[in-house]
């Protein structure tokens, strides 16, 4: 069996009487254990969790998991802004854990309330203003996009939770933000974005996935990584798709930059997320010699990071950091246009990219 070895003896082959004698051959067969479905539980910042416990399918056997130890928080190096300075009230900023949002004990600091506006002295030289200038709260962006940059906030964050565009509003951008999320568990997902030059904060929207569900403004933040363990009060749910943007804006709430939307699902269902995006060498080898005038065809593909199916919400994405050296199509079509050198960012749903460099002889 399991634990002890076969045991054999002599018998009479007349009568069938057992010799007093006998013989162990070979070794115990050993445990086979398998896991005992739904009994690991995961660490939180606060709470222990348990390794799986293992059943031996012969035996029956049981082998308790090993408690694993609550993992502590890990707190953000910058503030989350929890309530916005108005004019009429002051606002508030504290330290959150990056990984189940909760706020470090004695980090809340007090936004001072906004300056008033100033007034113009003239109504006459007021009047005269208001019919040449565009107020700042409808005010779009120098390209004429409501989310590109130097569009005022209030007419980004309009376009983004009114957007059924599953990449995010015209104007919206990969390469600045690089906005990603490449770490989910069973009840959060955590993304990540570039520091752009002269942002003063991140605003971030998101929901469930799905036409039916727009974005809603979730979060304002200063650094460049955040947790969500819910959405609108709701906690997150396992295997399930979420949606999320992100903007930068300068210190006037003008957007700098509008990410594309990420798609990413939390574990613990029947669907997954991609862990890279590959291009092949000799593709990568042509991008460098590209003649004027010339095509090439990309051919990206998004790696699974686990077996499970990867619903697609949309399919992997191309955008150029120089459309006057070279212009790439939806398809990964890239036509060389001027010599210079120039990247292609190639990114999936999740935005995880891989970045081509393209090289204009």
């Amino acid at each position: 069996d399991c634990t002890h070895p076969a045991v054999y003896y002599m018998s009479c082959s007349k009568c069938g009487e057992k010799g007093a004698e006998t013989f162990q051959n070979g070794k115990a067969l050993g445990h086979d254990y398998q896991t005992v479905k739904g009994t690991a539980v995961e660490a939180t910042c606060t709470v222990d969790g348990k390794e799986a416990d293992q059943k031996c399918s012969r035996c029956g056997a049981v082998t308790k998991g090993k408690t694993i130890k609550a993992k502590g928080h890990t707190w953000n190096t910058s503030y989350t802004v929890d309530k916005q300075a108005t004019e009429a009230t002051a606002g508030s900023k504290s330290v959150h854990c990056s990984v189940c949002n909760a706020v470090k004990s004695g980090s809340a600091v007090t936004i001072a309330k906004l300056a008033p506006a100033k007034q113009q002295s003239s109504t006459k030289n007021t009047e005269a203003k208001s019919s040449t200038a565009v107020k700042p709260a409808s005010q779009k962006a120098a390209d004429g996009t409501a989310v590109g940059k130097g569009a005022s906030s209030v007419v980004a964050e309009k376009a983004i939770t009114t957007s059924k565009s599953e990449e995010g509003p015209a104007g919206s951008s990969y390469r600045q933000l690089m906005f990603r999320s490449t770490k989910q568990t069973k009840t959060s997902i955590k993304l990540n974005w570039n520091k752009v030059n002269g942002a003063a904060k991140y605003v971030i929207y998101g929901n469930k996935c799905g036409n039916a569900n727009k974005m809603k403004k979730l979060r304002t933040v200063t650094g460049k990584t955040t947790t969500f363990s819910k959405i609108n009060g709701a906690s997150l749910k396992k295997g399930t798709y979420y949606k999320f943007m992100i903007v930068a804006l300068d210190k006037k709430n003008n957007v700098i930059s509008t990410s594309k939307t990420v798609h990413a699902a939390t574990k613990g269902g029947k669907v997954g997320n991609h862990k890279s995006v590959s291009v092949k060498k000799a593709v990568i080898r042509k991008a460098k010699k590209l003649k004027k005038g010339k095509t090439l065809k990309l051919k990206a593909k998004a790696i699974k990071a686990s077996k499970l199916k990867v619903r697609i919400h949309r399919p992997i994405t191309y955008e150029s950091s120089n459309t006057k050296i070279a212009e790439v199509s939806k398809a990964g079509v890239v036509r060389a246009k001027k010599k210079g050198t120039c990247y292609i960012y190639a990114y999936a749903q999740n935005g995880v990219c891989r970045k081509i460099k393209i090289v204009v002889k």
